[in-house]
């Protein structure tokens, strides 16, 4: 059984609005160009070259520290390592800095104490470098001698015992110590010479030294090899090497070192056989590794061992280090942008902004800092869409980010339907494990998305671009619209049209003929992820461009259309009809009957109804409705339309009427034009049910 520490305040979460309690508020936070990123259990430190030092999330220890800090008042941070729940830093003038929970010394001050705000470690003044993890921690000082201090159950510290230390205690004589990095309970430390060592916990090999044992408590020769950078997880470490290639040792019962070998590996082992890696980060039981073309990978415990790519970005430039039990992880793009996934219960992901539930360890990335609209080219779409009812409350926002198969399927199933006017679609047994949700179901069914294996849907992988635009095209088909016949050509001569799949060809051509088509630099990018402003632009655009040119009635046009309110189409056997809503809110109906397929009772060459829900006194507007839609539709003008419904309501005495009863049939004459209406009374308050036929 893992040992683990006893927290105090791990179930202690404050609100996300308060800050250090060093006096001022900060400013918003510097979003781009880090040099490094740490993660904690609850929080993520970001360090940029100018030593700007930027925290967000919880600090354990720390009551106050709960959303973002910057460089605590100073721009003099030149070196950072994050434990479970504390930061050890390194100052421009090298003293060396900690601050967090405390109760195994890891703090290296002397005491138990939990810091509340930065302390420094000793009086040295000569730090170069420092590796933090877990409760306990490693530094080299300019000298080259090595140091430790913090939790030891398994002689982590390698100071040849199995007790803590709450302040630095030196690792043997040697002055010739050049990189260090601590995994949960082991360390992994190089000589200038490339002489590699290892100690700590060993039961899986943690160590590297080709044996397994409890604890080796001083430091043991493990390789003579030139490594580019070391990182350590639970009980593996990984390696990557000058050349590119990539190397593992520890635990492997998961595939984190790699599918395929033992459970146990032993001595330092080459993984796979790319020399094509840049970067290299161990966190729990998973492995991540970037490549040369900003591709990510993961493998292990979350990955069922196998690695594979993490979403279809290739822009990627730097992943953060863990501490061994964070929960997220942090990733920078080339263009300084942060992103990340996992646990954000206290916006150690988002800045700003927690959340109750697991961005999924198997989801794509999100932006750190949320940008807080979309681009100006895509706002007007987005916003039509909202209005529209298009678009969930729950996929706005996050506007650069992927777009996963579940939020596409989503947008899939709400634009069907409300370009068909079917609201209800029968939902077959499925039999994918990975519980796909009722939308992404229904979309397969329907033929809109296809799935990446027999068994398993993967509702939270990033969709291309070319997918979700055949989704849309077989939507357009699928809703019976009458679609124009459009030539199968591209209207310009994109630069990557050889990268669209043979089964969205005509798609996409159909899409870029009736111009709605976004293309970036002349390419269409069909391989590369659709981000959920571009999504949302195209549903909108989608709609616009063929359910505003179906047969709609001029009313709904002129009335309602154009103006932003919520359309949905209501088809029956013997009639076409229209649901106006308000923010969700239902205002009234359109019906148009179909004469051929109707005996119905009056001559009219467009028999139609309205009804809405009435309440005396509160509702006259709608009558006014009413009577624009009745003046649209029949070309007449009723200026008296609304005062004569008033009259003949009083003359019925209509809010008098009993629960259950009607008016029954009505009429009304207003220029010469007559009007049925009936009044329902199918509520035990003053609302009523009002059906006016013209």
């Amino acid at each position: 059984m893992r040992f683990k520490l006893s927290y105090l305040f791990l179930s202690v979460l404050l609100a996300l609005t308060t800050l250090l309690d060093s006096g001022k508020i900060q400013a918003a936070p510097q979003k781009t160009g880090y040099k490094q990123i740490e993660a904690g259990a609850f929080f993520t430190a970001a360090l940029k070259s100018d030593g700007t030092l930027s925290i967000w999330g919880y600090l354990e220890g720390i009551p106050r520290l709960k959303g973002y800090v910057e460089s605590l008042g100073k721009k003099d941070w030149a070196y950072i390592s994050a434990g479970l729940h504390f930061l050890t830093a390194i100052k421009k003038d090298g003293t060396m800095w900690s601050w967090g929970f405390n109760d195994a010394g890891q703090l290296g001050n002397g005491t138990t104490k939990n810091g509340q705000k930065p302390v420094q470690i000793g009086i040295n003044k000569k730090w170069r470098m420092v590796s933090s993890n877990y409760a306990h921690s490693a530094a080299i000082a300019t000298d080259g001698t090595l140091w430790t201090w913090g939790f030891n159950p398994f002689g982590g510290l390698g100071t040849g015992d199995i007790r803590n230390r709450s302040k630095p205690v030196q690792v043997g004589k040697d002055k010739d110590w050049s990189n260090v990095i601590a995994g949960e309970f082991h360390m992994i430390g190089v000589k200038k010479d490339g002489t590699t060592y290892g100690w700590g916990v060993n039961l899986e090999g943690t160590v590297g030294n080709g044996k397994t044992a409890g604890a080796q408590t001083t430091p043991v020769k493990i390789a003579k090899e030139s490594w580019k950078s070391l990182t350590a997880g639970f009980d593996h470490t990984l390696a990557l090497k000058p050349d590119g290639s990539l190397w593992g040792w520890g635990a492997n019962f998961a595939g984190q070192i790699e599918r395929g070998l033992a459970e146990k590996v032993l001595k330092i082992t080459r993984i796979g056989k790319d020399n094509d890696w840049i970067d290299v980060m161990a966190s729990g039981n998973d492995s991540y590794a970037l490549k040369k073309d900003g591709t990510i990978w993961g493998w292990g415990q979350d990955f069922s061992g196998k690695p594979r790519q993490m979403g279809l970005d290739r822009d990627w430039s730097k992943i953060s280090k863990h501490a061994s039990g964070s929960q997220h992880v942090i990733l920078q793009k080339k263009d300084g942008s942060l992103w990340g996934w996992g646990n954000n219960s206290s916006g150690q992901i988002i800045y700003g902004k927690s959340t109750e539930h697991l961005f999924d360890m198997s989801k794509i990335p999100m932006e750190v800092f949320p940008s807080a609209g979309p681009s100006k080219w895509a706002s007007a779409d987005i916003e039509k869409a909202t209005l529209h009812g298009l678009i969930n409350k729950h996929d706005l926002g996050f506007y650069k980010s992927d777009v996963t198969r579940t939020v596409a399927t989503r947008q899939f199933i709400q634009l069907y339907k409300s370009l068909s006017g079917t609201d209800e679609i029968e939902q077959k047994k499925d039999a994918f494990t990975d519980y796909p949700s009722d939308d992404d179901v229904l979309s397969y069914q329907m033929g809109f998305i296809e799935t990446k294996s027999k068994k398993q849907f993967k509702p939270y992988e990033p969709i291309k671009r070319q997918e979700f635009l055949l989704g849309i095209y077989r939507i357009m088909k699928a809703s019976d619209l009458s679609l124009e016949s459009l030539p199968t050509k591209w209207s310009k001569p994109y630069k990557d049209t050889n990268e669209v799949s043979a089964n969205a060809k005509e798609a996409l051509q159909y899409l870029d003929q009736a111009g709605l088509l976004i293309s970036e630099h002349n390419q269409i990018k069909p391989n590369e992820a659709i981000s959920r402003e571009e999504a949302s632009a195209y549903i909108w655009r989608t709609y616009n461009r063929f359910m505003a040119n179906t047969k709609y009635s001029d009313a709904v046009k002129d009335l309602f259309y154009s103006k932003g309110y919520q359309i949905d189409v209501v088809n029956q056997s013997t009639s076409i009809g229209y649901k106006i809503l308000d923010k969700g809110n239902e205002i009234v109906e359109i019906t148009y009957f179909d004469a051929k397929k109707l005996d119905y009772v009056r001559n009219r060459s467009l028999p139609a109804k309205v009804t809405t829900l009435y309440t005396p006194g509160k509702d006259d507007y709608k009558l006014s409705l009413i009577a624009g839609i009745i003046e649209k539709d029949r070309n007449v003008s009723l200026p008296i339309f609304k005062e004569s419904l008033l009259e003949q309501f009083s003359e019925l005495e209509i809010d008098k009427l009993p629960y259950k009863k009607s008016t029954y049939e009505q009429y009304i004459t207003v220029d010469g034009n007559e009007y049925l209406f009936i009044l329902f009374n199918t509520s035990k308050t003053k609302e009523r049910d009002l059906e006016v036929n013209y």
